[in-house]
């Protein structure tokens, strides 16, 4: 659909095993692999030199959720590899909200969010005793060291309280020392890992609809209530997530991301306030250029004024508006009532509802072209106190408030595009809600291969030649379409089983401008760089010379026959470049102002094989004939080649037909008798 061949890439699917590799390494105690414990020796063993005169070895766990990191000159390959893609790939832990079972299990000695990393505490005597005598290695065990003062306790080494004799009958010289080394190593831990940080939680919100639901649940149209507060698990495996600094509402580093406050809510859902809104999206002209798209919200009890405005963006859709209008409404509407929203998507309402586990696992790379909307949209609804029902209702005789949203909406996308402003909600005010990058629990290689494909095709530049060409299709396209074609349409055209699969590869390369002609040459040494001519012509070469412009006798009468052949069908004048390479998009109508398929058939097939039988003549003279300008294929000779190649396309035609043989995948007569 973007003009890639989608060829394989040894690297992208050995980072996507590698991936995998991670996943194993970092499961649940119960999953993980017997190897994950001899890497966790490794690792331990191989920490690079700043770090171990640091973290001492006991205090050594988990390169990956601590503030150290092996050397990887001395680690094996897959372990060097996984240390690799993890950087790489923005590897780490986090959600909006972190239950507390989880902050307590993560090691206490090189915390990974501790505000101050430069202030190492490991090595100091307070420290060494609390792991050597109090065994106190997480979260968890320095918070019941730090909370241990009773009333009677003093700030000295013989404090008479019970818990400073029962510490110090365990070996530890200073109790006193060894709590305030505690307090002080959890002051250090910042934002939403803190284990004092208050995590508001409110009362759960009334039940306005079912939360186990699935696809039919919502295709029937019943009522899904959003999963505000589902947390991942209870275990820190469950909390991994990976390309975090690629996938993201606002991509940022990993260090910036753990150190990030927790999504909390400062206000709970007021009980009995309910807001009842139908938003919908729509988009006009969809799959061309000139796509808009439009969203309107109303409120059927008036507690808010309707809504209705275009989209914003380079890309517009059904799905997308209708992300859109559920997002504005969430918004539009107080954060703590109870709303119920109805919507004319069914894939938005699935995307946020009965899929949203699957979508935020996978990163949303399923949905690319909507994911930076979608993402926003359930941040939105999951900083909302109250509770968010989604319900999907289709366009039926029952609904008719819909039916007239929907055409505002539309209406909206037409005559407001011009004077929009920007719709979203800031991304500092969602990125406390957002889970960024994709779950590494939930992680395949399928699911990883996808995301790096998806990583790295967002960093490529547009090809020059590539633009232009698309360029020149769209404007030689002006006159035989209603609309602008897409650049996904264009190169989709290109796939049209109507061309043979040389005719293909022939098309894709002349739409990238992949072709050896011209300015392939140019800076070639002699005698290679004589190819950038037109030894005919005495200008340099392009495709678009050799198809349209060339004084070769051959092109000129193997159009004129494309020209004979088609004048029954439709006026066909001298085609440019732009009419070749888009040849599959040409609209044709008849006497009654309808599509004749069979036209637009015969037009895509006669003028892509002529101008593939043009290519070949041009290298059978360049190639064969040592570039002989004088030399020229006989005119009997090319009236031959050329209906040898269009008879052969009646024939494959006329045997395509038989249903016997190819059933549901035969061409129908009346499409080939329409087309010759």
């Amino acid at each position: 659909e973007n003009g890639g061949l989608n060829v394989f890439d040894a690297k992208t699917r050995n980072d996507a095993a590698y991936v995998v590799w991670l996943r194993q390494y970092l499961a649940e105690k119960q999953a993980r692999p017997i190897w994950a414990y001899l890497a966790d020796t490794l690792f331990a063993v191989h920490a690079r030199q700043s770090d171990a005169k640091k973290v001492p070895l006991e205090a050594r766990f988990n390169p990956f959720i601590q503030d150290w990191k092996p050397n990887k000159n001395k680690l094996p390959f897959i372990l060097k590899q996984m240390l690799r893609v993890a950087t790489e790939y923005g590897l780490t832990v986090d959600a909006p909200y972190i239950p507390e079972e989880v902050r307590v299990e993560l090691p206490a000695w090189a915390h990974m969010a501790r505000a101050n990393p430069t202030r190492s505490r490991e090595n100091t005597p307070s420290a060494k005793c609390l792991r050597e005598n109090h065994a106190a290695y997480t979260v968890e065990a320095l918070q019941e060291i730090a909370e241990q003062a009773e009333h009677n306790h003093v700030r000295r080494a013989d404090c008479p309280c019970e818990n400073c004799c029962a510490d110090r009958a365990e070996g530890c010289k200073a109790p006193f020392k060894c709590q305030e080394t505690a307090n002080d190593i959890l002051a250090n831990i910042a934002g939403k890992w803190n284990p004092d940080v208050a995590q508001y939680d409110w009362p759960a919100p009334e039940r306005d609809a079912t939360r186990d639901v699935d696809d039919d649940g919502v295709t029937e149209g019943q009522p899904i209530a959003f999963r505000r507060d589902e947390n991942e698990g209870d275990t820190l495996a469950s909390y991994y997530r990976i390309f975090t600094t690629q996938l993201a509402i606002t991509p940022c580093d990993t260090t910036t991301l753990v150190r990030r406050d927790a999504g909390t809510r400062e206000e709970g859902p007021a009980r009995g306030t309910k807001v009842t809104v139908v938003a919908c999206g729509a988009t006009v002209n969809s799959r061309n250029t000139s796509a808009k798209g439009g969203i309107a919200i109303h409120f059927p009890n008036g507690e808010h004024e309707d809504i209705a405005r275009a989209c914003t963006g380079e890309i517009h859709t059904e799905e997308r508006s209708a992300a859109a209008a559920i997002m504005e409404a969430a918004r539009t509407v107080s954060h703590t009532c109870t709303l119920i929203v109805k919507c004319n998507s069914k894939n938005a309402v699935r995307r946020l509802t009965s899929k949203l586990r699957q979508n935020e696992g996978d990163g949303w790379t399923t949905s690319p072209d909507s994911a930076d909307i979608f993402r926003q949209c359930a941040a939105t609804l999951r900083k909302r106190a109250g509770e968010t029902v989604l319900q999907y209702v289709p366009k039926t005789h029952e609904h008719r408030s819909v039916k007239a949203v929907i055409n505002l909406a539309r209406d909206a996308a037409r005559e407001l595009h011009d004077q929009v402003a920007n719709q979203h909600q800031p991304a500092g005010e969602l990125e406390l809600f957002d889970k960024p990058g994709a779950s590494l629990q939930q992680m395949t290689q399928r699911t990883a291969h996808r995301a790096i494909k998806m990583i790295q095709a967002a960093k490529l530049n547009e090809r020059r030649k590539t633009t232009a060409n698309l360029a020149k299709v769209r404007e030689a396209l002006k006159d035989h379409r209603s609309d602008t074609p897409t650049n996904t349409l264009i190169w989709t055209s290109v796939k049209s089983k109507d061309f043979s699969r040389n005719v293909r590869n022939f098309m894709w390369k002349g739409l990238h401008g992949a072709h050896k002609v011209g300015d392939y040459f140019v800076n070639m040494p002699s005698p290679w760089k004589e190819y950038a001519t037109c030894s005919r012509c005495g200008c340099e070469e392009s495709m678009e010379h050799i198809l349209t412009q060339c004084s070769d006798p051959a092109r000129t009468q193997i159009w004129r026959l494309a020209k004979n052949l088609l004048a029954r069908k439709a006026p066909l004048s001298t085609p440019k470049i732009g009419d070749i390479w888009g040849c599959g998009l040409k609209q044709i109508t008849n006497m009654n102002d309808k599509r004749d398929l069979g036209a637009e058939r015969a037009h895509r097939i006669i003028i892509s094989e002529s101008a593939f039988l043009i290519w070949k003549a041009r290298c059978e003279r360049r190639i064969q004939h040592d570039d002989d300008p004088q030399w020229t294929i006989p005119a009997a000779e090319v009236k031959a080649r050329w209906y040898h190649v269009i008879n052969q396309r009646i024939a494959v035609d006329r045997l395509l037909t038989n249903r016997r043989i190819f059933k549901r995948k035969a061409l129908k007569r009346e499409l080939v008798i329409g087309t010759w």
